[in-house]
């Protein structure tokens, strides 16, 4: 998981990305298209993760059988 320090920018970290995904679920949808929709604010597929991470294991979403919602 990526932090803010001196050489990884806001934009960079995980909790940027946690944040950015936070805001765009509005209805329940499925984790590949959430990606599919979404990569280009992603660096790659294991940020796409870290961020989901983190916004599970804070409580914020719910995934089930492959769908993304928020909790």
């Amino acid at each position: 998981m990526l932090v803010p320090s001196k050489t990884i920018s806001i934009e960079e970290s995980s909790l940027y990305n946690a944040c950015q995904l936070l805001g765009i679920l509005d209805s329940p949808v499925e984790l590949v298209e959430l990606y599919q929709t979404n990569k280009k604010m992603f660096s790659d597929l294991s940020s796409y993760i870290d961020a989901l991470d983190m916004l599970y294991v804070l409580g914020k979403i719910d995934i089930k059988e492959g769908v993304v919602q928020l909790a």
